[in-house]
């Protein structure tokens, strides 16, 4: 008798916690549309702290070399929560990352490759606030005169943010502060010798 009790009992329960679970479902939205280009490539995105969401995307046109990163904040429900901006302030810009900074700021890091010349690449940052505005200018993370780079991540941190990139086959990292400030200094690589 005591273990049927015992089961009506959980079995009410369970009943009781399935009738007060939500199940959010939300449509598919649309972020943006060209704004400072013609077509969009490349995109990412990042989840604040306050469960909002912080997207990025390069804008580029086919005859015109100015490709820019655009950046919209919107809602956990997929709402748009004020209007496109631009992420860059160099042009020239493709393949860009965001990573919210994980702390309670609330703010965001992102990362881009910026054409030299059409044909080598730098790896450049910039810090964002909690709405995807940007705080101060982009910056050169890789190594000055040392090469192009191929690729590179960003991660954000409570501290600051550390950045990731590819530059002459080495994996090169870098840890900035909260304001965006290089901690230390980074070495130059030495070759790379197989054999």
């Amino acid at each position: 008798m005591r273990a049927r009790h015992a089961l009506t009992l959980a079995a009410a329960l369970l009943t009781a916690r399935l009738a007060t679970a939500q199940i959010i479902e939300v449509p598919t939205f649309t972020v943006g549309t060209p704004t400072f280009g013609s077509l969009i490539q490349d995109a990412d995105v990042a989840v604040g702290t306050d469960g909002t969401m912080l997207f990025i995307w390069g804008e580029y046109n086919n005859r015109i070399e100015t490709d820019n990163n655009a950046l919209r904040h919107v809602s956990p429900a997929g709402s748009p929560l004020g209007p496109v901006l631009r992420g860059d302030t160099s042009a020239h810009v493709f393949d860009p990352v965001i990573s919210s900074d994980t702390d309670t700021r609330g703010g965001y890091v992102g990362a881009w490759q910026w054409i030299i010349n059409g044909r080598e690449y730098e790896f450049f940052g910039r810090g964002f606030d909690g709405n995807g505005t940007g705080i101060g200018s982009d910056f050169e993370v890789d190594l000055d005169n040392a090469g192009g780079t191929s690729s590179g991540a960003v991660a954000g941190l409570p501290s600051g943010a550390v950045f990731v990139w590819r530059q002459q086959n080495h994996l090169l990292g870098g840890l900035y502060d909260t304001a965006m400030r290089l901690r230390g200094t980074q070495p130059l690589p030495r070759p790379c010798t197989i054999g």
